[in-house]
């Protein structure tokens, strides 16, 4: 095998047994490793665990790269660099695993498509905490660090990628204005601070911000006549400033409404994303399925969380080995474009399969 995917939560993987372990077993691999907010195998949930899925390519060149947060002055500028790097004739998918608050993944996904065509398929995700959003760990052949990006590119004729992503969240309320904003800060909204805001929708929840927020996520439908509508998860708040710190980017002059969750159709879009990756298959049967899912799904659908991972399995077939985890941010493109955006609440699938 080229490469162990190691998904685990953070305090298990700062221990050094499983990767002195995974190095013994599997010398001529590369291990990438993340922390997340639960670990997907099979068709089962887990948490407090250690995961590692091992895969073999047969015709397929894979290509691994580290990138470091300190190394750049902004996570643009890091996808630059990741695009830079990843100029591979017949490279034909990216996949990225962030660190989940230190990374603004907009900004990384610009950088990367300024050097790499959109032809490439680029997907993956940010690594989580559970739900504590105080550091996450990536990692390329050694114990994960904070502060890391971990990118593995695909190259040859006979790699077949496919890639899906859905939320099933349910806008509600009037669509509002944002007034005020820097990146991924959101100060005003029509005028008015972004934090009174949602305190008046979450009402007794708000003591819990920022982790109750993400029952309340916001769609972003970008500017009057544009077709965006992206989820935007809140990771932080700022009391003072009556701020919100999003996990992408929330342009001035955009359009937003509040989102709340619907729990049948949070778990029928996995499903969706299932059957959106099929139809990039070109009619074969997926060997690999990697599902990144965002925390606030986990965290809405409680005990029923193992139901999304089951209508994704069902979607895509039997035949197909299932891995991913929980994260702080999906990468995929939207249903109707090949472009990679970054997702939050959503379930995206990246499937493989050597032809």
């Amino acid at each position: 095998p080229q490469l162990v995917l190691i998904f685990g939560e953070k305090d298990r993987l700062l221990e050094s047994d499983y990767f002195e372990a995974m190095k013994e077993l599997f010398s001529d691999a590369n291990i990438v490793s993340a922390s997340t907010s639960g670990e997907i195998i099979g068709r089962q949930l887990l948490e407090d665990s250690i995961t590692a899925t091992v895969v073999e390519f047969e015709k397929t060149e894979i290509f691994f790269k580290e990138f470091s947060v300190s190394d750049y002055e902004d996570s643009k500028a890091m996808g630059v660099a990741v695009g830079n790097y990843f100029q591979f004739p017949k490279l034909k998918g990216l996949f990225l695993i962030s660190d989940g608050l230190l990374v603004n993944g907009s900004y990384l996904l610009e950088g990367i498509y300024e050097e790499m065509s959109e032809n490439v398929h680029i997907s993956g995700g940010m690594a989580g905490d559970q739900q504590s959003f105080e550091s996450t760990l990536v990692g390329l052949n050694k114990i994960p660090e904070s502060g890391k990006l971990v990118t593995f590119g695909l190259v040859g004729d006979s790699i077949l990628i496919g890639n899906g992503a859905k939320g099933g969240w349910d806008a509600f309320g009037p669509k509002r204005l944002i007034t005020k904003s820097k990146d991924n800060v959101l100060y005003e909204l029509d005028g008015e601070p972004a934090l009174d805001l949602y305190i008046k929708y979450l009402g007794s929840h708000a003591d819990n911000l920022p982790e109750s927020a993400l029952f309340f996520p916001l769609l972003l439908n970008g500017r009057e006549g544009d077709d965006k509508d992206l989820v935007r998860t809140i990771l932080g708040v700022d009391r003072d400033e009556r701020s919100l710190v999003f996990a992408g980017n929330v342009p001035e002059g955009d359009n937003v409404r509040l989102m709340k969750g619907n729990m049948n159709k949070i778990i029928n879009a996995s499903a969706i994303a299932g059957e959106i990756s099929l139809k990039k298959m070109k009619g074969e049967t997926p060997e690999l399925a990697l599902l990144v899912s965002c925390v606030g799904r986990k965290l809405i659908l409680g005990q029923m969380t193992e139901e999304e991972i089951e209508e994704a399995v069902n979607s895509i077939g039997e035949h197909t080995y299932y891995c991913g985890f929980y994260s702080y941010g999906e990468f995929s493109p939207n249903e109707k474009s090949v472009r990679c955006q970054l997702q939050n609440e959503t379930m995206c699938i990246t499937t493989f399969k050597e032809l």
